[in-house]
């Protein structure tokens, strides 16, 4: 199986490609998840915007170049199962929980940066499809979350107090450990909240 994804040309060709890849990998993780397919044979590609299928010059066609593209080998010797969880020996489970934490870090470090692209972006219609990628990233995020035992806390930077709204928000949820769980991006970059600009948006992950 190869997964391939692309993106539009509203950003940098380094930053599409890194936000392409990010996505070709969490396709890849579900596939993995949620099928018996080998990881061994499932390849991924991001391509960022250096392959469009349509101009970029308006918003049908930059939404027709954010696009994903799978193609299946199928030999029919797939065999390999899942095996439940409970059937796993205890360091195997610890694993496993790794692995989805993980994922689920993942899945919140793109969110942050979805809404940084939000935050960003010029133009009414542009600003809308912005909002539909980031709100869809968010609530896989928060979904994921709750499935794994997690919460998810978005906050948006509003003003200079906002380190210390945080901080007390952190001191609220009584878990140090949520110090490294914290996730922001700017200009596609994950950063410090600290380093934040007003509008941008911060996740806490937390149990």
């Amino acid at each position: 199986m190869i997964v391939e994804v692309h993106t539009d040309n509203q950003s940098t060709e380094s930053f599409n490609i890194q936000m392409s890849m990010a996505r070709a990998k969490t396709i890849m993780d579900h596939i993995i998840k949620y099928t018996n397919i080998n990881p061994e044979n499932i390849e991924i590609y991001g391509y960022g915007d250096t392959r469009p299928i349509a101009p970029n010059d308006t918003p049908e066609n930059m939404q027709k170049n954010r696009r994903v593209e799978i193609t299946i080998f199928y030999s029919g010797t797939e065999t390999d199962a899942k095996v439940p969880v409970e059937n796993l020996e205890s360091k195997d489970v610890e694993r496993a929980n790794l692995i989805e934490l993980n994922e689920l870090i993942e899945l919140v470090q793109y969110a942050a940066v979805k809404y940084d692209i939000y935050f960003r972006v010029k133009g009414k219609r542009l600003k809308e499809l912005a909002k539909i990628d980031a709100d869809e990233a968010e609530y896989l995020a928060k979904s994921r979350a709750k499935k794994s035992g997690y919460k998810i806390i978005k906050r948006v930077v509003t003003n200079e107090t906002f380190m210390y709204e945080l901080l007390s928000l952190i001191r609220d949820l009584n878990n140090t450990d949520v110090w490294k769980r914290i996730y922001s991006a700017w200009n596609g970059q994950l950063v410090e909240p600290s380093k934040l600009h007003r509008g941008q948006a911060v996740f806490v992950l937390y149990k």
